[in-house]
């Protein structure tokens, strides 16, 4: 069973539909789809990452900025 992470939120903006940028809960390699299905909790809520955006030019560093796409868990 996948664990749930708590994401720490940059900014949510409002309009942008379920996009929020987090901190980057780990060490994203160059071209890395880990984030991809993770389950976490957001607003009380269990939640999965649909997508995700950032500068694929470079691995992405643990509590560097990313976007991410949330959708409920069915």
């Amino acid at each position: 069973m996948q664990e749930l992470w708590k994401p720490e939120i940059i900014s949510v903006r409002p309009g942008t539909g379920n996009w929020i940028e987090v901190k980057a809960p780990w060490d994203l390699p160059e071209g890395s789809q880990s984030l991809m299905g993770t389950r976490l909790v957001h607003e009380d809520q269990e939640r999965e990452v649909h997508a995700w955006q950032t500068d694929q030019t470079a691995p992405i560093a643990k509590g560097e900025p990313v976007k991410i796409n949330l959708k409920p868990r069915k």
